[in-house]
């Protein structure tokens, strides 16, 4: 994969806009380069693909940062407090994640982990992006429904409850 300056500085803010720090945005794309991931920018939003799949760029990052926790500075927000914090983009993204929690920290740990957070620092499952689907949307809480219309903008919250 050619890293252009675009995708680069799209990445880099996509990372910030949700609050996941790498250590080297290079090493991420790179990554995801490996696992046949395609990264573009499109009028200064990352867009990632495989294959014919448009995959939403927050909740890639997000499921990286429990699949290759190495690539990230991780801190009390990103570290796995309940199951549900380990839910991917896909069903395959949370199986491997899952996996790799077990592997590391064992199943006891696994057993010890609350279904969900019960702190109320709960990471939703849905990180809101403008790439998400209908379905996604609707699992936003209101109150992150209202943060992703006065962060994107109602045109495109329109445009997401349009697809299927």
């Amino acid at each position: 994969m050619t890293m252009t300056p675009e995708v680069f500085e799209a990445a880099s803010a996509t990372l910030a806009a949700v609050k996941i720090k790498p250590r080297d945005v290079n090493k991420v794309l790179a990554h995801l380069a490996d696992k046949g991931i395609t990264a573009a920018s499109d009028a200064g939003l990352l867009t990632l693909t495989q294959g014919d799949t448009v995959l939403p760029p927050a909740s890639v990052f997000r499921a990286l940062t429990t699949q290759v926790p190495d690539l990230f500075y991780l801190d009390g927000q990103n570290q796995v407090a309940a199951k549900a914090d380990l839910d991917g983009a896909t069903a395959m993204d949370t199986v491997r994640a899952k996996a790799a929690y077990i592997q590391k920290f064992g199943t006891e740990a696994w057993d010890a982990l609350p279904t969900k957070r019960q702190d109320g620092n709960h990471i939703s499952s849905v990180v809101p992006d403008p790439g998400m689907t209908a379905a996604q949307a609707k699992r936003l809480t209101l109150a992150e429904k209202s943060k992703f219309i006065s962060d994107f903008g109602f045109q495109t919250w329109q445009a997401i409850q349009s697809r299927r």
